[in-house]
């Protein structure tokens, strides 16, 4: 070997190849294909493969998932039922064994914050320990980023872009049914996982749907014993760590954790007599409500002549009834009057196979807070798919507490 003529100080001083220049060239004839290039020095092994990695990182699509590594994955969290942690287990060992061989398709399913994206984050990133490319991205937002390019003046950038993804040793797509189902992104979807599917190349999809929710053609083709294999994930959100296997992202009871019953405080300053005597007759009604059995509606309101609307504690009673109905594994879903009009304006804009799954689950949920309902605040279409809601829950006599 020779020494190039490569900056100096690139490489170990200490190494007794390069001398720190961190680059060596080879002694080979004028002619060889290797003549006149240089070649990073094994001392530089290691900084070369960190190179490496960021750039394959940066490639695929990971570089704000770095964190997300099995050595960070918490398969056996707590306020799980054993089953659960089972599913759980059951799945890091499946995507540990996938990240060291991927073969065939991969597909995880679970509710929102069960931990499928980070164990599909993970193996991405072990792919990229490995020097192995890979692509990680987003059902919607690989969906958003061809409508983009696509029909622009410039054709390269999506064609390319197309070819990248189908062609990518291994593919991962996250939140599979999240995405606006139009013709247009279903069919370029299919093309994609076509592709892989004809040419049996490695693919990840992530996705909270059921199996009858899938299009027709990508469910026939995980159905193939030969090169699908579906993993549920029957865990809970671990966001907030309560176990709600039917329901979304949505549900928003875990931020109100500490509003029980115990800590609702009816001797609280500058209240009445009379005022106190109200609050007390409320709180042992609402005890009485999440001690019933039965299914009924519960109303938390003010007095019209009330001089104030917020901080009386609807919202506490609401959450601390939640609680009690919880801890007697009833399914209780919480969500505040805006978070509930935008969702269903959301859905009324662009509705999808996942919109429509959360819609079913709320209307049906055994036990729904809708919390903060003030009418002077909505519109007509607002009232009118409220309206819709309620008497839904009502004419089937669900739990509902307002």
């Amino acid at each position: 070997m020779t020494y190039s003529d490569a900056p100096l100080g690139s490489g170990d001083p200490n190494c007794p190849i390069c001398g720190g220049v961190g680059y060596v060239s080879y002694d080979v004839p004028e002619g060889h294909s290797d003549f006149g290039r240089i070649f990073p020095c094994t001392c530089r092994e290691h900084d070369v493969s960190l190179e490496r990695q960021q750039k394959l990182r940066k490639i695929g699509g990971l570089a704000h998932l770095t964190d997300k590594t099995f050595d960070s994955f918490d398969a056996q969290r707590q306020g799980l039922t054993e089953q659960q942690r089972l599913s759980l287990q059951k799945a890091y060992d499946h995507c540990v064994a996938f990240a060291e061989n991927p073969l065939g398709w991969l597909m995880l399913r679970g509710v929102y914050g069960c931990g499928k994206t980070h164990l599909a984050a993970a193996i991405a990133n072990r792919q990229v320990e490995l020097v192995r490319p890979v692509i990680f991205v987003t059902v919607p937002d690989l969906l958003e980023h061809l409508r983009a390019s696509f029909g622009q003046n410039d054709d390269y950038d999506f064609s390319q872009r197309l070819m990248d993804i189908r062609d990518t040793p291994l593919l991962i797509l996250d939140d599979l049914g999240t995405e606006n189902s139009t013709n247009w992104a279903t069919e370029k979807l299919y093309q994609v996982l076509n592709h892989r599917y004809n040419a049996a190349l490695p693919t990840v999809i992530t996705t909270n749907l059921e199996n009858e929710d899938l299009e027709p053609r990508l469910r026939s083709r995980m159905q193939d014993p030969n090169l699908g294999q579906t993993v549920v994930i029957t865990a809970s959100d671990y966001r907030s760590g309560i176990n709600y296997d039917q329901f979304s992202a949505l549900n928003n009871l875990g931020q109100y954790h500490y509003m029980t019953f115990e800590s609702f405080n009816v001797n609280r300053p500058g209240l009445t007599k009379k005022a106190q005597q109200n609050l007390r007759a409320v709180v042992q009604r609402a005890r009485q409500y999440a001690a019933s059995l039965e299914d009924q509606w519960i109303l938390i309101g003010v007095s019209v002549n009330s001089p104030s609307y917020h901080g009386i504690g609807k919202t506490h009673l609401a959450a601390a009834i939640a609680h009690e109905l919880q801890q007697k594994n009833l399914q209780v879903f919480m969500i505040s009057m805006t978070a509930m009009i935008d969702f269903l304006k959301e859905g009324f804009s662009s509705p999808n196979l996942a919109y429509q799954r959360r819609l079913d689950e709320i209307k049906n949920v055994p036990a729904l807070v809708l919390d903060d309902l003030d009418m002077r605040r909505t519109s007509e279409w607002d009232r009118s798919k409220l309206h819709l809601l309620l008497e839904y829950r009502f004419d089937r006599r669900l739990r509902t507490i307002i």
